[in-house]
């Protein structure tokens, strides 16, 4: 099953981590870098996948906005499913079957679904920072702590002319950072994978 991902604002834990590499480092540059680090986890891996907004489909209407909110963007649909089961992403089938297609970050294109049927929507999100707040995963603060301070490292040592500015310490974290991305998105791919491919070929009556 997919993972479930309660949101949280507080990273001071990863921020007293970072202190003591970095004494000197204001605290507003660390949690700078660890908000970047969680940020690109997610771009890189599509760990984080959250439910959008149910939409209701209107007769003869194609195109819908889809939105995570102000404090996540959209990396990727994963998912559509109808009450009758899971529809296909087909960008080319012209035929009469459920399809969708995403062709832009914050619409997708529903087709031969019928009105009336509400649409569940699960797309792959990484956090951004909004009025100040970032809210991000504490399944991946829990799961990929690691992760996310090999991250911050990597920034941070990377800073030109720095107390603290270490190149190859830098390509060290990164190094490792990557690799873990790389696990996490192979992680999420095979769990996705496990939910059953519902789906539905059931022919749309259009008119």
């Amino acid at each position: 099953m997919i993972p479930e991902h309660r949101i949280t604002e507080d990273c001071s834990e990863l921020t007293r981590e970072l202190v003591l590499d970095f004494h000197t480092c204001p605290d507003a540059v660390l949690i700078h870098a660890i908000r970047r680090a969680f940020s690109t986890f997610c771009e890189k891996s599509h760990f984080w996948h959250m439910d959008l907004d149910v939409i209701q489909v209107e007769d003869g209407v194609t195109t819908y906005d889809i939105s995570a909110g102000n404090y996540f963007i959209l990396l990727d649909v994963k998912r559509v499913v109808v009450p009758d089961g899971e529809v296909k992403q087909s960008a080319t089938d012209l035929g009469i079957y459920a399809r969708w297609d995403q062709r832009s970050m914050d619409s997708i294109d529903l087709y031969s679904i019928d009105a009336g049927d509400e649409v569940t929507i699960t797309a792959a999100v990484k956090p951004r920072e909004y009025n100040e707040v970032f809210k991000f995963s504490s399944l991946i603060l829990t799961d990929y702590r690691d992760t996310i301070l090999d991250g911050a490292r990597a920034r941070l040592f990377k800073m030109p002319q720095k107390e603290w500015s270490d190149l190859r310490l830098s390509q060290v974290h990164e190094a490792a950072f990557n690799s873990s991305c790389d696990e996490a998105r192979r992680r999420q791919v095979d769990s996705f994978s496990r939910l059953g491919n519902r789906v539905t070929e059931k022919a749309r009556t259009f008119y």
